[in-house]
């Protein structure tokens, strides 16, 4: 009798109701009705229980990011010149500053999010997760350092959870992949 049933995606863990929930918030302006049929939301179920990486991607807020981005700017000729992506706390807000340095030109160039899409802040705040921080070089084509590495997981760490030193959950993790594709 099992072999004849056929699979029900009507129901949804918690986790996948608040991914659901976070995208359609997020594309709420570009999301309408005809959008969300049933056949619709089961695509979207499936994808949902069935590959975390289409997930990650499809909810990847730099996956529009083009790497070009910093030769549209004049800050490279072309991703073969080796950029360092650096960071550092600001010391009149305590906010986060990311910036982007040339090591060929020699060239910073300061990366906010509205670097990224003119419509957001101006600045990220008092941390970044280091998921982000990588998906932010991987996106531009940037490298960093293991010391940039450390330093970004010790200020999440102190403002996430009170600590420098505390462990971090591996969702806000970079996997080793990703993280081995960026370090100098």
């Amino acid at each position: 009798m099992k072999d004849v049933q056929t699979q029900s995606f009507s129901l949804l863990s918690q986790e996948e109701i608040d991914i659901l929930v976070t995208f359609l918030n997020s594309n709420k302006n570009s999301v309408n009705s005809d959008v969300m049929s049933q056949q619709s939301i089961d695509k979207l179920i499936h994808l949902i229980t069935g590959d975390n990486h289409i997930m990650r991607d499809l909810f990847d807020p730099l996956i529009a990011v083009e790497s070009s981005l910093l030769e549209s700017m004049e800050f490279r000729k072309s991703t073969d010149e080796l950029c360092e992506l650096r960071c550092q706390i600001a010391e009149d807000t305590g906010y986060l500053k990311l910036t982007a340095f040339n090591t060929v030109t020699e060239k910073t160039v300061e990366i906010t999010p509205q670097t990224l899409n003119e419509k957001d802040v101006t600045e990220w705040g008092k941390f970044i997760a280091p998921v982000i921080f990588n998906r932010l070089a991987r996106a531009l084509s940037l490298k960093y350092t293991t010391e940039t590495h450390e330093e970004i997981c010790a200020i999440f760490a102190k403002n996430a959870y009170g600590d420098e030193n505390h462990p971090i959950s591996v969702i806000d993790m970079p996997s080793n992949v990703y993280l081995l594709e960026v370090l100098i």
